[in-house]
């Protein structure tokens, strides 16, 4: 039997509505909300999986490749 390292990459997305001036500080209240975990997304946010072979794969996490 052999060993394969597959990524497996999961999508979660939300829509929020957010009130400001310009469409940059509307991105920034929105990423200050979701470092402050007051936007949390869980499965119910789930939109799609995609499968890649680790000889193939682009690395999409942000944590380094580990044996």
């Amino acid at each position: 039997m052999k060993t394969f390292q597959i990524e497996i990459l999961e999508t979660l997305a939300v829509v929020k509505n957010i009130e400001a001036e310009t469409l940059e500080q509307a991105i920034a209240i929105a990423k200050e909300r979701y470092m402050n975990e007051e936007i949390v997304l869980d499965a119910n946010h789930f939109i799609d999986v995609e499968f890649f072979p680790m000889f193939k794969a682009i690395f999409h996490c942000k944590d380094e490749f580990e044996d």
